[in-house]
């Protein structure tokens, strides 16, 4: 994975390394999750699975981080699912998870360039399009999806927590 930086901001994306888990866990809790006694619990259950998802990767997986001042301020991963279009035909595509920006850092365009950078590894694993989930009534991160060119591809009801989840897919040229 090529390094880049942002000369405005400062920012560089790079591939995440073992070092990085407990940063990145870190940023995944305080983004996904409200303030209790439980976000130990819950950053502890992330660094768990980052960690497995670091040691042994898929060819078709990759975590990016983005750093200030050797300090992991945001993550994004990507890796291939496939989801079932008919019952004998599966959709096999890249799917974006775990975009988190610190709270500190939103609003600077860092998670717009952490999407940018799961572009060409797409491309890479040969594929013309992505995917990623969003909550309906997470307004900010859907305004960053359809300003990044993601449109709507399929609307989840999920009746046990009240709110719809948008699969979005952007189409890569």
């Amino acid at each position: 994975m090529t390094k880049f930086v942002d000369p405005h901001t400062a920012v560089l994306i790079r591939g995440a390394e073992m070092n990085d888990i407990s940063a990145i866990a870190q940023v995944l809790t305080h983004s996904f999750y409200p303030p209790s006694w439980f976000r130990p619990l819950w950053q502890w259950g992330i660094t768990l699975e980052l960690r497995l998802r670091l040691a042994e990767p898929s060819p078709r997986y990759a975590c990016l981080v983005a750093v200030v001042h050797q300090r992991v301020i945001a993550s994004v991963e990507i890796c291939t699912r496939s989801i079932p279009m008919r019952p004998w035909r599966h959709l096999v595509y890249p799917y974006v998870f775990n975009l988190a920006v610190h709270p500190q850092w939103r609003r600077q365009g860092i998670g717009k360039q952490l999407l940018a950078a799961t572009e060409p590894i797409a491309k890479q694993w040969g594929f013309s399009q992505m995917f990623i989930h969003v909550l309906a009534k997470n307004h900010s991160a859907c305004q960053l999806y359809f300003q990044a060119n993601y449109e709507l591809f399929r609307r989840d009801h999920r009746l046990w927590c009240g709110s719809s989840r948008l699969l979005l897919r952007k189409n890569l040229s």
